[in-house]
């Protein structure tokens, strides 16, 4: 029962040790309060990971748990704000100081299924994660997500000296640590441009060039006047621009954002309903409706779309598979799954989504396919609705490759390679420019 719980390990030659060995253990509990699970920290710095997690089981599952949440629920509630940090220690010092709505994920970045969990019970959300690197990297990944996900507010605390809340307590104490997290968090929009600046190298001239157009379609996001001003004067300060000039430039952002807006069709975005269900538990697979609620990321919702008509019928899937050309789902399992159907099709066998999942040996595409058939979705839809969803994919497609040459001209310009770099630019402008214009194809000087 032990081995199977994951607090020992069987070895080869059937020994049992103890897998925890060495390490201060944390219990980890549900949404619930029950205990599912623990995580050990090492006490000694020895061979080993620093923190190690029972095992994934059926009822310890890291993409819907959040260490000290059901422990935090009633102050999340009562602040109706959440804290999350990154570690353990991080959680506890914070509760000790007096913030007992924090809460951490075991080891994972922030999911999904996590946002389902808090968005219940808090209208806020304050990032504070470690103050490197992979800190910055994680906390504005983690915003994307909610802002993405949620309708939640989003702040960001980054704590002077770039350290964690448990090394900033230890050192300034709790009462330094409750004014910073009171009155010195940023606004999401505040550290995305934070974030832009750390991207690029703003004393050349065209990557400024791209980090001024970059800051106004965040400030372009905004809807009260005053916020768009405050981010406008701060750029003209900067830059030494002149406000007119940066005006007129978000108008034309704003207005180019509006024109592909209403030029897209209809289903290029969805809504899916993520109003909890009544026992407060987890929801598992949402349902997606043509309604103003929280928004799924258009090329996310086209791989449903697409890939529950594909099971459903032997004749969708011949003419979606020839629409795509080549084209690559953007989520490994879908990808995973459409080449497991394509090999069941080629077999001889007949649309059938039970016969489909029983063809199936992953638990992980099993379980993809069971979802899918929860999924509503129109009935007999049509060859442009097809093409809808794949230019979505097109797109996603597009900008990934924007984003890998404006990674290959930051390198090359630090690496002092500036022809490259001139080069590496000159293809972002041209894609974004084809991004622009609604074309989506991609050719192979593209990817060059």
């Amino acid at each position: 029962m032990a081995v199977e719980a994951g607090l020992l390990s069987e070895r080869d030659d059937g020994t049992i040790t103890d897998r925890f060995r060495g390490r201060i253990m944390f219990p980890i509990t549900d949404d619930r309060g029950q205990l599912v699970g623990f995580s050990g920290r090492l006490v000694n710095q020895e061979n080993g990971p620093k923190y190690l997690n029972t095992p994934e089981t059926p009822i310890f599952n890291k993409r819907r748990l959040l260490y000290h949440f059901s422990e935090g629920r009633s102050e999340i509630r009562r602040r109706e704000e959440v804290l999350l940090l990154e570690g353990f220690m991080d959680v506890i010092s914070s509760s000790e100081a007096g913030l007992a709505n924090g809460i951490a994920s075991m080891g994972t970045s922030l999911t999904e299924e996590h946002i389902q969990l808090i968005r219940r019970i808090a209208n806020r959300a304050v990032i504070c994660y470690d103050g490197d690197r992979a800190g910055t990297e994680a906390a504005y990944k983690a915003g994307l997500l909610l802002e993405e996900k949620s309708q939640m507010e989003i702040f960001v605390l980054a704590l002077p000296g770039g350290k964690d809340p448990d090394e900033f307590i230890k050192e300034y104490g709790k009462e330094r640590y409750l004014e910073v997290y009171q009155h010195e968090r940023m606004t999401w929009t505040a550290y995305k441009l934070f974030y832009l600046r750390k991207t690029r190298n703003l004393n050349n001239e065209s990557e400024q060039l791209l980090y001024i157009e970059e800051a106004l379609q965040e400030i372009g996001k905004l809807n009260q006047a005053v916020e768009r001003e405050l981010y406008l004067k701060q750029l003209s300060d900067e830059f030494e621009v002149s406000i007119p000039a940066l005006k007129e430039q978000l108008q034309q952002s704003i207005a180019a954002t509006r024109t592909k807006k209403s030029s897209q069709p209809a289903n290029d975005v969805y809504y899916f309903d993520a109003t909890p269900p009544p026992d407060d538990s987890f929801g598992g697979m949402p349902s997606f409706e043509r309604q103003p609620k929280q928004t799924l990321k258009a090329y996310h919702a086209s791989e449903y779309f697409l890939m529950k008509a594909m099971i459903g019928e032997a004749d969708a899937f011949s003419s979606i598979h020839q629409l795509l050309n080549g084209i690559l789902f953007q989520h490994d399992e879908f990808q995973a799954l459409y080449t497991h159907l394509m090999a069941y099709y080629l077999d001889g066998n007949e649309a059938d989504p039970v016969r489909f999942m029983d063809y199936l040996t992953d638990p992980t595409l099993k379980n993809l396919v069971s979802e899918l058939e929860m999924l509503d979705i129109p009935d007999e839809q049509t060859i442009n609705e097809y093409m809808d969803y794949i230019n979505s994919l097109k797109k996603q497609k597009l900008l990934s490759i924007i984003k890998e040459k404006e990674a290959e001209a930051a390198e090359k310009d630090r690496l002092g390679d500036q022809d490259g770099a001139k080069k590496a630019l000159v293809k972002v402008i041209s894609l974004r420019q084809k991004l622009d214009k609604g074309d989506y194809d991609i050719e192979d000087e593209d990817t060059f």
